[in-house]
């Protein structure tokens, strides 16, 4: 009688090594997936800034391209002067970097992962 009473009591409920089995798994997994949150949110910090790059890169051409037309054949040198070209809206650094142009009239951020490469990103 006793011995089916302690079975009874055994298979209510689970015993303390399977909690913390269980605890130590959903920690290890929790773990791994906010270290890939972090991964993926850098990247896609790094993906919108260079996509922010390239479209005040657009802007500095169809600046140059006006100014030739005017006749006046000059570059932007400062971010201001690219403004009416992109809807009046300058892109901002998702990583709080800022863009600037260069002496040689290339645009870039002030972090150094943001900056483009030579050949590509």
């Amino acid at each position: 009688m006793k011995m089916n009473l302690l079975k009874k009591i055994r298979s209510q409920g689970f015993t303390l090594v399977e909690l913390i089995i269980t605890i130590v798994i959903i920690t290890i997994l929790t773990s791994a997936a906010v270290l890939r949150y972090n991964d993926l949110s850098k990247a896609a910090e790094l993906a919108a800034c260079h996509t922010n790059q390239l479209s005040l890169k657009k802007a500095q051409t169809l600046f140059y391209a006006k100014s030739v037309v005017d006749q006046i054949g000059e570059k932007a040198e400062e971010l201001a002067q690219l403004a009416p070209f992109l809807n009046g809206e300058m892109p901002v650094c998702p990583a709080g970097g800022s863009y600037y142009i260069t002496a040689q009239y290339k645009i870039t951020c002030t972090l150094d992962e943001h900056q483009f490469r030579e050949g590509g990103f």
